[in-house]
């Protein structure tokens, strides 16, 4: 890690790159996984679906792939101690740790950015992916938000894409009829009806997320009071019966 110290910055960078890809070769399996994941998360998030299914496949991809990143960053202790004790400065073992998982997020939107052309659609959400993506690798923290939480983030909002586009199917058949006599859906009021059925998806999403870290935080106390009520509610039964 000496080499660092006395090297431009691109080259600085590109030596990172380059310690990064080495590292994430001789990875285990279960790192590639990760890292396979999060670009397959990105592309999902990236793809350019047509009117409301983007928001119910992209809002759980998202979560999805914010979890991974988190879980691979989380899990790499060993490896940032490693780092620090060869030499290298906070600036190099970051950017050699998140490399992996931001360019597999970069890699999902490129693909999800050349479907959009390839099928004429705006490929401008593809951005969407790259944004979370950096986010979670340098801003989120496991005391804010961990993976356990942004997991199960991601389950309450496939759930609720699910049944939203359930009964989105259901209450279609009942629309056709009014609409038969219109010659092209109005353009706000598509968008409004995209975005109407997106919003239970994303309200899901962060109640669960937010429920979920509290209780993660907070388990302690929780399993504190649990105990208590527990030893509470067997007293009282027992002076029941002795009554």
């Amino acid at each position: 890690m000496s080499v660092l110290t006395t090297t431009t910055p691109i080259t600085r960078f590109d030596y990172r790159l380059r310690v990064a890809a080495s590292l994430l070769r001789a990875a285990p399996r279960t790192e590639h996984l990760l890292v396979g994941g999060t670009a397959l998360a990105s592309a999902a998030a990236a793809w350019p679906f047509a009117g409301a299914l983007y928001p119910a496949v992209a809002i759980p991809a998202l979560l999805a792939m914010a979890a991974l990143i988190r879980h691979l960053l989380d899990g790499l202790g060993a490896r940032r101690e490693a780092l620090t004790a060869a030499g290298a400065e906070p600036a190099d073992a970051l950017v050699i740790q998140v490399a992996g998982p931001v360019g597999a997020t970069w890699a999902g939107a490129v693909v999800g950015f050349a479907a959009g052309v390839a099928l004429g659609r705006p490929s401008a959400h593809a951005l969407v992916p790259i944004a979370v993506g950096l986010v979670a690798a340098l801003l989120v923290r496991r005391a804010w938000i961990g993976a356990p939480a942004l997991g199960a983030g991601f389950v309450a909002a496939f759930a609720t894409a699910a049944v939203v586009r359930v009964s989105a199917a259901a209450d279609a058949p009942l629309a056709e009829p009014r609409s038969r006599g219109a010659v092209a859906p109005h353009l706000p009021q598509h968008a409004a009806s995209v975005w109407s059925g997106a919003w239970p998806t994303a309200l899901a999403a962060v109640l669960t997320v937010a429920a979920a870290q509290v209780v993660i935080a907070r388990r302690r106390e929780i399993r504190g009071l649990a105990r208590a009520l527990t030893s509470a509610a067997a007293r009282r039964l027992i002076a029941r019966s002795s009554a």
